[in-house]
């Protein structure tokens, strides 16, 4: 006879799958949720591995949807019965899916636990051997996992006075998404190696537990006196487990109430594991206290690009190694900063690249280099070998640059607000009119009126950000004198009216 009747929650959206977990006491009931996929496909491999006697699937999915999921359900296993979950809209699918093996549907969004139960105490009478054994107490695990995810408000502490009769705590915590990416393992097995070795000592309780689907977590409990055993015991799973590459091990600091548990995953194991990036040639960290992330300064966008239209490559090279130099001493998130830096060098290559310098195999292998380096020591410095190789090749394609033409583009640089003309340069440097514009053309690529304009608008962009000023003002303020014209300029460069860029912009900052 089966203790309990095991339950698969298939569904791509994980808010909902979490809802579906945490909406029951499920043992209580005499159910035990085994499992969660994100789509049919990864479902029925999983089913091979915990055997489920109800599957819980959602009909609209990515990769395999739950109609052919249902189908394919009861063609390999007759016996496991599959329970629809459909909105309104999808009923057409529902009734396909019913025709096709499926046991039951439930409606999404799900009005109470109580029909949901109905529903699967009803399915639950076609599976042979099934004796419900109903748990007076919810297994400690469950409460963990449901308090630290959020999903309860608090601990009822006299629960784990028997289990947890210790005055200090520490949590331990491993990404397994991270660990399984390219071990062969499964993570039950990689679990029970970890639990294992914890039980080995007996002065020590704990608790383990699957947060967010990913983040394992061993809640210890011990005696002051015993604090060096638990740190030595987290040292002796760290070298258990270092033949695994991806495996890395985040402590927290000590505290003395299991209510802080929840602020404790959230604002240090959590953030720790995240990190990992920061902590070369180590598979263990352990925190003093809870971590503060520092927020990142604005990066400078507008005058990089600046440089490089101006074809200064120097300056925005250097720029862009200070900023990102920056952000790793900070240690800001992993996925902002590669995702940033693959920007920000996109920008650059795609406008060398137009300059007539070729770097395409080089974005690619670059790009390829960022996504996989997980060592910010070694990230800084392939980006160093990479940032000297533009600058050679930036450098090479160089001509030797008239001292009137720097002179003229700083000229430029120090007086667009004002009302500038051709002419005034011709004046400044002793040309005629005609000549200059030439001139102007053929050592700058583009001519006087669209080179001012251009500066002109970028100093717009960002007044428009960062001030409250009328268009008009910001117009007049850069040496135009008609506001209208100011905007058909700024439209032409931006496809955006003056207006329009700054809601825009300030919608895209909140």
């Amino acid at each position: 006879m089966e203790k309990y009747c095991k339950v698969l929650i298939v569904d791509d959206e994980f808010i909902m799958r979490q809802g579906i977990r945490h909406m029951v006491e499920w043992e209580k009931e005499g159910f035990q949720i085994v499992g969660e996929a994100s789509d049919g496909k990864e479902a029925l491999h999983m089913i091979r591995q915990c055997r489920p006697h109800i599957v819980l699937a959602d009909i609209v999915m990515p990769v395999m949807d739950g109609l052919e999921f249902s189908i394919q359900m009861h063609e390999q296993y007759p016996d496991i019965q599959v329970v629809i979950l459909s909105g309104h809209d999808n009923f057409e699918y529902v009734k396909t899916a019913l025709l096709n093996g499926a046991a039951d549907y439930i409606l999404k969004p799900m009005t109470s636990p109580r029909n949901l139960l109905g529903i699967l105490r009803k399915v639950s009478r076609n599976i042979p051997g099934i004796q419900y054994c109903r748990e007076e107490n919810v297994p400690y695990e469950m409460y963990i996992s449901r308090y630290i995810g959020g999903f309860q408000r608090k601990l009822e502490e006299n629960v784990f006075a028997e289990k947890m009769p210790y005055s200090k705590y520490r949590l331990m915590g491993v990404d397994m998404k991270e660990l399984c990416r390219e071990r062969k393992e499964r993570p039950g097995e990689l679990r029970e190696k970890m639990e294992a070795y914890l039980q080995k000592n007996q002065d020590i309780s704990f608790l383990s537990a699957m947060v967010e689907e990913r983040y394992l977590l061993f809640l210890c409990n011990y005696r002051v006196k015993d604090k060096e055993e638990l740190m030595k015991l987290a040292h002796g799973m760290q070298e258990r487990m270092m033949h695994y590459q991806r495996f890395f091990l985040a402590v927290s600091w000590e505290y003395g109430s299991l209510q802080e548990t929840r602020l404790v995953f959230q604002r240090g194991v959590k953030d720790l594991l995240g990190m990992r990036f920061y902590y070369p040639g180590t598979n263990m960290a352990v925190l003093a206290e809870a971590v503060e992330r520092q927020k990142a300064r604005r990066f400078g966008f507008e005058a990089y690009m600046e440089y490089i239209n101006a074809e200064e490559f120097e300056e925005a090279l250097d720029m862009f190694q200070e900023y990102v130099g920056y952000l790793v001493q900070i240690r800001e998130e992993v996925y902002k900063v590669k995702d940033l830096v693959k920007n920000l060098l996109f920008n650059y290559l795609v406008e060398t690249e137009r300059l007539g310098i070729s770097q395409e195999e080089e974005r690619v292998r670059c790009f390829e280099s960022i996504g996989n380096i997980e060592d910010a020591e070694r990230f800084l410095e392939v980006l160093q070998a990479f940032v000297k190789d533009w600058r050679n090749r930036a450098n090479g394609r160089k001509k030797p640059v008239d001292e009137s033409v720097m002179e003229m583009k700083n000229y430029i640089r120090e007086h667009f607000r004002e009302n500038l003309e051709l002419a005034d340069l011709a004046e400044k440097w002793g040309f005629s009119y005609s000549y200059i514009s030439t001139y102007f053309k053929e050592n700058i690529q583009e001519g006087f009126c669209g080179y001012l304009n251009k500066m002109r608008v970028e100093e717009g962009k960002r007044m428009l950000l960062n001030t409250n000023m009328s268009v008009a003002d910001i117009g007049n303020h850069l040496g135009y004198t008609d506001q209208s014209y100011f905007c058909r300029v700024f439209k032409k460069m931006t496809d955006l009216t003056p207006s329009e860029y700054r809601r825009k912009s300030r919608r895209g900052q909140k």
